[in-house]
């Protein structure tokens, strides 16, 4: 019964044996395997290393990604300002159009169209005034007629006295003549200031002037609001191509827009490739320190 157990006791060990040096074996697998996953991470983390270097020397002397950003940005910023001032300029209604200046206000002012309607209308009232003869007709008449008495007191000829007969009808004729000529001339001028304010009454013709100079201030003030506002956008437009021309340099849009994209790109590529870095390295670490010595 011993030697049974004996027997018993050394298949037992010998398979406690067998199991130990299969777990060995195990074992020593599974850290040759955790070795090569160790020695797998460390190669990732030197290739990480690798490209984060060939991405800090790809960035090397370009603008920063702020700066980069902020010009592409801004220049796009300053293109949609542009568009939409060019837009603003094409939709301005057109320029008020002159009124029509009737001929007798051209080449003055409109105060001095008022000012000469108003000297018009005295002038064609003073010419409808029938006015008696002038003072130095009646006079010299008179001196004649006076003259001519006097002399006949000392002149006792009856042939004298007959000769005032046609003195007096010459001088009435003459009278007569000049009274006709002066409304003649009279007619005349009046024809005339009619003639420069024609299908107008004289007594429309102030008014008239007042509403030709209330259509030119209308119209200067209009035009000067047109032209503010041409001005005004005018202004802007040239105030965002400088802009433009002085973030640009002497490069081109497309030249200015491919170098900061580029620059841009570059950073970004930065950015991951430190980041898989980061990564690769926190995973070899981890490993590293999961297989034991």
């Amino acid at each position: 019964q011993r030697l049974k157990l004996q027997l018993r006791q050394g298949e037992l060990d010998a398979e406690k044996a067998q199991l130990e040096n299969h777990q060995a074996a195990l074992a020593y697998a599974a850290a040759s395997k955790n070795m090569q996953k160790v020695e797998q991470a460390h190669i990732a983390a030197e290739v990480a290393a690798e490209e984060l270097a060939k991405a800090e020397d790809r960035c090397v002397g370009l603008p920063s990604r702020e700066d980069a950003k902020a010009k592409l940005d801004r220049h796009a910023l300053l293109l949609q300002e542009q568009a939409s001032l060019v837009r603003l300029w094409d939709d301005l209604p057109p320029e008020p159009q002159p009124p029509q200046v009737p001929e007798r206000y051209r080449g003055i002012t409109p105060e001095e169209a008022i000012s000469q309607a108003e000297k018009d209308v005295k002038a064609y009232t003073d010419l409808q005034q029938s006015k008696k003869l002038p003072k130095n007709i009646l006079i010299g008449l008179l001196c004649c007629a006076v003259v001519y008495i006097l002399v006949g007191l000392f002149v006792q000829n009856l042939w004298y006295w007959l000769a005032m007969i046609p003195l007096i009808l010459i001088g009435i004729f003459c009278v007569v003549y000049a009274r006709r000529t002066e409304q003649k001339w009279k007619q005349a001028e009046r024809d005339e200031l009619r003639a420069r304010y024609p299908g107008l009454l004289p007594e429309m013709w102030v008014e008239d002037a007042i509403l030709f100079a209330e259509q030119q201030k209308q119209y200067a003030l209009l035009l000067e609001n047109a032209l503010a506002q041409r001005r005004s956008i005018r202004r802007k437009m040239d105030d965002v191509e400088d802009s433009l021309n002085e973030m640009m340099g002497s490069r081109s849009s497309q030249d200015f827009l491919l170098k900061n994209n580029e620059a841009l790109a570059a950073h970004d590529a930065l950015m991951d490739a430190r980041r898989e870095h980061q990564q690769a390295a926190a995973h070899a670490a981890a490993l590293a320190a999961m297989v034991k010595p």
